[in-house]
């Protein structure tokens, strides 16, 4: 999904990682090990890696006025599903809380594909689009657009993005009667 090189350090490498949907063993989720999921890091210039944050990792942002200060978002149905983030360089992550989900109690089923994206004028300014999970009976459409304007403060404020100006389910391409693509089609940048 993602790699992101420390310009300070080009051996340093972290990576958002997940299980392809297409090809010849799309299916077979045993093709591809699970350690070999979510946000990975390397010190070495990618010889070998350590897995930081396990899940079906779907974005991964780095600050560009330091590498240490990086988001992630781990989504696809799995139980660590959230957005995640670090300060030391993808050492370890912290799952931050957001109006995202429907029910905390149960996030597992509350939401889908997560995208992320950080302004880099100003890196502040982080937002997250967040679909609604596969399982559900809305899985195409999207929960909603969040943004914050203190992504570095120990609780960032989210604040959702009002899509109401382009009609439900065009934010990911809604096709008549079936709803959006959020599922697959889903890229802020």
């Amino acid at each position: 999904r993602r790699l992101r090189v420390d310009p300070g350090n080009p051996d340093i490498l972290v990576v958002a990682t997940t299980r392809g949907g297409h090809g010849r063993n799309a299916g077979d989720v045993t093709t591809t090990p699970s350690g070999l999921r979510g946000v990975l890091r390397s010190t070495d210039g990618g010889v070998t890696w350590t897995r930081t944050l396990a899940g079906e990792s779907s974005a991964l942002e780095v600050d560009p006025r330091s590498f240490s200060r990086q988001y992630a978002a781990i989504a696809l149905g799995n139980d660590r599903n959230g957005v995640y983030r670090s300060t030391n360089g993808g050492v370890s992550w912290s799952r931050l809380d957001g109006p995202w989900w429907s029910n905390p109690a149960d996030i597992s089923v509350s939401n889908g594909r997560i995208e992320l994206a950080m302004s880099q004028s100003n890196p502040d300014v982080v937002y997250a689009s967040i679909a609604e999970a596969v399982g559900s009976p809305k899985r195409n459409d999207l929960v909603g657009l969040f943004r914050t304007e203190n992504a570095w403060a120990d609780n960032p404020n989210w604040i959702r993005v009002p899509l109401e100006a382009i009609g439900p389910g065009a934010y990911c391409g809604a096709t008549p009667g079936e709803g959006g693509k959020c599922e697959y089609s889903h890229v802020i940048s």
